[in-house]
């Protein structure tokens, strides 16, 4: 187990980035568990850390629309928000990749302190 943070940085909303053994994560506090997911979808390897968790615990990737859930990181969405100028092809091209989910990591809140663990 890895120390990330102190509780109290991970309100309701807020999010911390942080680095396990070479690993970009994002942590969120949903209800009351703290979920910890890679920081980049998995379409395109594109940060999601500045997207907000919306009230079902879902984020989603601002480039392309693919949302994520944050506590198994399935796949809800998968390229639900591709520019609407781009060529059919690409459209095609991009919705035919294989769905694949966030990778999820254990976490949880422990005598003021987020500690995560890769499994």
């Amino acid at each position: 187990w890895k120390r990330a943070g102190a509780s109290k940085d991970l309100s309701e909303g807020n999010k911390i980035e942080f680095e396990l053994d070479g690993d970009d994560l994002l942590l969120s506090s949903f209800n009351t568990s703290v979920r910890a997911v890679q920081n980049t979808c998995t379409h395109m390897n594109l940060p999601l850390s500045s997207e907000e968790i919306d009230k079902n615990g879902h984020i989603t990737c601002p480039f392309h629309g693919t949302s994520y859930c944050t506590k198994n990181g399935g796949v809800q969405k998968w390229c639900d928000g591709l520019p609407e100028d781009m060529p059919l092809e690409n459209v095609q091209m991009m919705k035919s990749m294989k769905q694949i989910p966030l990778n999820t990591f254990n976490a949880i809140n422990y005598e003021g302190s987020i500690w995560v663990v890769k499994t």
